[in-house]
């Protein structure tokens, strides 16, 4: 068992600044990558962005860990490239980052330091994140922009989908295999019209949409549903049920009762585009560097 875990990492971000003692367990290595370490210093500092973020998504130690082996990969190819950050860039983003500290009554520099952090390793993710930015900037061709638009053209354009979902939890630790057949045998059961999937969500589903038949309402592709759901709705024809499948969350069946088509044009959402598109490149080239990496995970 790893000395990390989730729940610690968390109690010592919602601590109160001016209570906590600093950590001493940032030093403990939780992965090397090329001879670099990553420390649980990096854990932290990870946690404390996602606290930071508008709408922060539940990860898993592992997950994360996973994540920052990935952004040292990156970091090194970029190294290579020598791609850096504009200061001036640097210093509007921490800026910002200290103005939504304090607008929470805190003090940027007691959080970090209730963490056993300083404000160096916000500064390093922050010129990662800017970095790679100038790498796309750098790199990105309007034929590959054209070409992206082309193929996920209904995830920008405004297109949106009604549907409902059957979702079943797994506690962490432990298998999803009967989860999976529950949820394979309502779909079976809905289909052949044995029952209807508002009344199988309502006597099955763990998530609290469960109790309005499973429903999501309409979304689009980005923003209101987690993207694994709206990844395999936006694939569903309507009236169709979606195989059993999984997201970090758990295990779900989605059914689309209505897709209603967008009207955006590329220039209406280039923005979106080359944002989701930066993610595209960022997981491409984290697979390149994964196969001649020597990435060793610490237990």
């Amino acid at each position: 068992m790893r000395i990390w875990t989730s729940c610690l990492l968390l109690s010592l971000l919602t601590v109160s600044a001016h209570s906590a003692e600093p950590s001493n367990l940032a030093d403990e290595i939780v992965a090397t990558v090329n001879s670099r370490k990553i420390t649980g210093k990096d854990l932290q500092i990870e946690f404390f962005q996602k606290q930071l973020a508008a709408t922060p998504t539940p990860q898993s130690q592992d997950q994360l860990i996973e994540q920052l082996i990935d952004r040292e990969l990156i970091k090194q190819f970029l190294k290579k490239r020598n791609v850096t950050a504009e200061q001036v860039l640097i210093d509007e983003r921490m800026n910002a980052i200290r103005k939504l500290v304090e607008s929470k009554g805190d003090d940027l520099e007691k959080v970090l330091g209730s963490l056993g952090l300083q404000e160096d390793s916000l500064v390093d993710m922050i010129a990662l994140q800017l970095a790679w930015n100038a790498h796309v900037t750098r790199t990105l061709t309007e034929k590959r922009i054209q070409e992206f638009w082309k193929t996920n053209k209904t995830h920008f354009d405004g297109t949106e989908i009604k549907a409902s979902q059957i979702f079943k939890r797994t506690p962490t630790g432990t298998s999803d295999e009967e989860n999976f057949k529950q949820l394979k045998t309502l779909r079976e059961e809905i289909v052949a019209q044995k029952l209807t999937f508002a009344e199988a969500a309502k006597m099955h589903s763990d998530s609290p949409s469960g109790a309005k038949g499973g429903d999501l309402g309409t979304f689009e592709y980005y923003g209101r549903v987690a993207e694994p759901i709206a990844a395999v709705a936006f694939e569903t024809q309507p009236g169709k049920i979606s195989e059993p499948f999984r997201s970090p969350f758990g295990l779900h069946i989605v059914k689309v009762h209505e897709r209603n088509d967008g009207d955006l044009s590329l220039e209406d959402a280039r923005a979106q585009v080359v944002k989701a598109l930066s993610k595209t490149l960022w997981d491409e080239q984290v697979a390149r560097e994964r196969k001649n990496a020597r990435i060793q995970i610490s237990n």
